[in-house]
């Protein structure tokens, strides 16, 4: 089945579950009219969904005494449900499972007990989790049940659920499964031992629901989301533990109908109200799990209030108690719960928790809560995004969406930006007095109407380019809110400017900035590089147009020249870099005859621009004469500039950012004592401009830039504890300017490619953990950017690159990154070598060598040719090497694989 039709396929299943089952035949049956085996695909879905729910699906109030003091399980749900007869496993301390050892007993639960357990065959150290089937209960059922977790986990590949690395039978028959071995503690005991505050948590609880999003992506319903299933490490990452009674609702997920067991499989204040009257399970049940865990780590207190513990009231309150108000649960202060007390004070008192929690987070938890899984969140992920916009200072979607509610929270949200659009409405209003007394007076003496709309005019330009100047200081979120209005004034403006050269300058100025807003990726952005760029084709048809109509005009030249650039660039950072080369060329010709006659103008501003990105496409292609000729040009601009402006930050600037470029040329040429000089002098100047502007957000991130680039020189002379000094630096830098604007996707992509040229680093030194730490972290960075629903090529190179490239084989997956490979070479058409070489890695890394030859024969012949004479580049020196290393191995193989691969 293809990926469309899967997803088709998929989506209607889900809209199915959603329907009362007696009317799920009539809705599929009109869903499907004219596609008859979309209609069997979906049916044989569902019934492989209730095969797969069989197990699980007793009413659970059958076995809530099971649950109660004195079984093994408590309200708090922090022990899971265990069968009566056990055995000990203690005894197996010390025997071998496959590659592993068992060292310590660190858990049990219904079907067996969970080992800590070490690499045990002299080939590398590892540290992994073993659960291991009791000898007692190696019955058919629990195999069956123990075979469903395995097959949960091995379709499950996300950074914040726990791995399944292998599996297979002890000596003694018992099966057994080989997990990544989380060093963590529950996400509660973790928010209350760092003492977090609210917001702290709510961060924490999406990571959470991201986790659980993907797992029902993947058509699998946890079922027992609770604290002791989520673990959280020292950094800070949160691991979803535990898929022992996840459903599987994939279409190979058919399991033996006559199975049953004996207990409830659940715990029970986490249960959902359909889970216990023992009805179909599906995502809106793990939403209520998510709900009630919300509840306790904000409150410290359960949702539910029971005077006293029995079945029948534990089933009373989950199936009809409505949750108290998390709010109000703050200010109840129980006799005799400690926790409770903490847990109200975490905001600084219980008043003051309260009014953290009233309105949003009371609604937020509310809905997860509500008993009809219908009137619950549709899906994790909207729970998420609803925690995201309370966070933001944006409308929730499950609050009434009043006037009143939205123009709260706008005023919220924008404190600063309310304060200077009230005063832009004083001024609007002693604007429209005026303007009355004009029109009074045009009456009187005739004044034309174009007075009026050169006042429209100039309030325009000020929105668009000064209003946005003024807000470049603060967040990103700020400028997402700008954008839509201001496009919208601009698009009918542009109606307007037709016959008006000038106006259409300033329009054309217009789509230049918020294209640049959207998506300038060597600035701040939000993220949204395809409306940009569509706003950047306006501006350039526009552009030309002017400048074809006077080839003499400065001006026009000037812009048509910057819609090129800006295209250029958007195209080359995206990852479709031959195409980005002849736009820049077409730019610099534009520019050429006027900084001629103005050699220290704006033109010759824009010449520097795009020379240094065209020296960087060029580097990036392997054209390193081309690349370092380009960057000489725009150092030699920079140095005049800066004499005829000495003040000049952005002269300044320009020459950290040509010596830069120069410095990497020549570390790739080989050439360490002609690039270390100009690096050094780079960071220079750039530490001396975030000495002049502390606050300035740019100036603290070129030097982070500058501090990577000199890493890498110093790796390549051999200074490795030196390189990592730097790119420690450049890491410190990335997650200060991350915190403080947790929007911008430059700042957020900067810490993995910190993170991932220290490791490199450390494990040169000797630092081997520390490497490990440090590749795990820039892996964990980098998941949320490639999944998401516009991934950046270079995020996709890197993530892949690491994926194939690390020494550390609990980390390295050719297989995971493969994928990821294929869609970065899409991205980029098949026309760059670098990206080509990594698929060409991830293709050996996953076995399917004649691949790998294929493709990175296609990435040699992409690089630029090789004069007579001239030495091989470092880029063709490697993927050569690669090449011949894949054949030989390819040679290597019988005849009989050779032919399949």
């Amino acid at each position: 089945m293809t990926g469309p039709r899967w997803k088709q396929v998929r989506d209607l299943f889900d809209a199915v579950l959603e329907q009362p089952v007696n009317r799920r035949d009539t809705f599929l049956a009109v869903r499907t009219a004219g596609d008859p085996q979309l209609a069997v695909e979906v049916r044989d879905l569902l019934a492989s969904y209730r095969e797969s729910d069989h197990l699980l699906t007793q009413p659970a109030v059958k076995g809530l005494e099971a649950l109660l003091p004195g079984s093994g399980a408590t309200l708090g749900g922090e022990t899971t449900i265990v069968n009566a007869k056990t055995t000990d496993t203690g005894g197996m301390v010390g025997r071998r499972m496959g590659h592993y050892r068992l060292i310590k007993k660190i858990g049990s639960g219904g079907m067996g007990s969970v080992f800590v357990a070490a690499r045990d065959d002299r080939q590398f150290e590892q540290r992994v989790a073993i659960k291991v089937v009791r000898p007692s209960m190696n019955t058919s059922q629990i195999l069956q049940r123990f075979l469903q977790e395995r097959r949960v986990l091995a379709g499950l590949e996300h950074p914040n659920i726990a791995r399944l690395l292998d599996g297979g039978t002890s000596e003694e028959g018992l099966p057994y499964l080989v997990m990544e071995y989380v060093e963590g503690v529950p996400i509660d005991k973790y928010c209350e031992e760092r003492k977090l505050d609210v917001t702290e948590r709510l961060r924490l609880f999406r990571i959470v629901c991201d986790a659980v999003h993907y797992a029902h992506r993947s058509l699998v319903v946890h079922r027992d989301l609770k604290p002791v299933n989520i673990l959280v490490t020292s950094e800070g990452v949160p691991k979803l533990l535990d898929f022992g009674i996840a459903k599987l609702v994939g279409p190979q997920s058919a399991t033996d109908t006559s199975l049953t067991v004996d207990t409830a499989p659940m715990t029970p204040e986490y249960a959902s109200p359909e889970q216990v009257h023992g009805d179909a399970v599906t995502t809106a049940s793990d939403v209520y799990a998510l709900g009630v865990m919300l509840y306790r780590l904000l409150t410290g207190k359960s949702p539910y209030r029971i005077e006293k513990l029995t079945a029948a009231a534990l089933f009373g309150a989950i199936t009809t108690q409505e949750a108290v108000k998390p709010s109000q649960a703050a200010l109840l202060n129980e006799e005799n719960s400690q926790a409770a007390v903490e847990a109200a004070t975490r905001e600084g008192a219980p008043e003051k928790l309260s009014r953290r929690l009233m309105g949003d987070i009371d609604v937020i938890i509310l809905t997860a809560l509500q008993k009809d899984p219908a009137r619950r969140y549709a899906s994790v992920d909207a729970l998420s995004d609803d925690v995201a916009a309370h966070l933001d200072g944006f409308p929730v979607s499950a609050q009434p969406d009043t006037v009143t509610y939205r123009v709260h929270k706008f005023v919220r949200r924008h404190m600063a930006g309310v304060a200077m659009a009230a005063s832009l409405a004083l001024a609007l209003v002693g604007a429209t007095i005026t303007s009355v007394y004009y029109a009074n007076q045009a009456r009187r003496e005739k004044l034309s109407a174009e007075n009026r709309f050169q006042d429209v005019r100039e309030l325009a330009r000020f929105i668009l380019l000064d209003f946005d100047d003024a807000l470049r200081q603060g967040e990103t979120s700020a400028r997402k809110v700008l954008v839509p209005k201001a496009l919208d004034y601009l698009n009918k403006l542009s109606a307007e400017s037709a016959g008006d050269p000038s106006l259409r300058r300033e329009v054309i100025e217009g789509y230049l900035k918020i294209g640049g807003i959207q998506g300038d990726l060597y600035g701040p952005n939000v993220g949204d590089s395809q409306s940009a760029l569509g706003n950047y084709r306006q501006a350039l048809g526009m552009a030309e147009a002017l400048a074809a109509r006077d080839p003499a005009s400065e001006s026009d030249g000037v812009l048509a020249a910057k819609a090129n650039a800006a295209i250029a660039n958007l195209m080359a950072l995206s990852g479709d870099r031959q195409e980005a080369l002849p736009r820049y060329h077409r730019a610099l010709s534009l520019l050429e005859p006027f900084t001629k006659r103005n050699p220290d103008g704006a033109p010759a501003q824009l010449q520097l621009e795009v020379s240094q990105r065209l020296g960087f496409v060029e580097y990036q292609l392997g054209d390193l004469p081309a690349a370092l000729a380009n960057y000489r040009r725009a150092h030699a601009i920079s140095l005049r500039l800066a004499k005829s402006s000495p003040t000049s930050d952005r002269a300044y600037r320009s020459m950290a950012a040509a010596l830069e470029g120069m410095g990497e040329v020549h570390t790739r040429m080989g050439e360490i004592a002609e690039a270390l000089p100009k690096l050094t002098e780079a960071l220079t100047i750039l530490e001396r401009l975030v000495d002049d502007n502390p606050t300035q957000p740019l100036a603290r991130h070129e030097v982070a830039t500058a501090s990577l680039v000199l890493g890498d020189t110093l790796t390549a002379a051999g200074r490795h504890a030196d390189a990592a000094a730097a790119f420690r630096r450049a890491l410190a830098l990335s997650e200060e300017l991350a915190r403080n604007d947790r929007q911008n996707r430059q700042y957020q992509r900067d810490i993995p490619i910190a993170l991932g040229r220290l490791a490199d680093s450390l494990l040169q030194v000797g630092s081997r953990d520390e490497a490990h730490a440090a590749t795990k972290r820039a892996l964990e960075a980098l998941w949320p950017l490639v999944d998401s629903r516009d991934p950046q090529v270079y995020d996709l190179q890197q993530y892949v690159w690491l994926l194939v490239t690390t020494p550390f084989e609990d980390l390295r997956s050719p297989a995971r990154a493969l994928p990821y490979a294929q869609q970065l070479v899409e991205a980029t058409k098949g026309t760059h070598p670098a990206m080509l070489d990594t698929l060409a890695r991830a293709y050996a890394g996953s076995g399917e060598l004649g691949k790998a030859v294929e493709t990175e024969r296609k990435a040699v012949s992409l690089l630029p040719g090789q004069k007579p004479g001239e030495a091989a580049s470092a880029l063709r020196k490697e993927l050569e090497d690669n090449l011949r290393k894949f054949e030989r191995d390819l040679g290597a193989l019988p005849a009989a694989a050779a032919v399949r691969h």
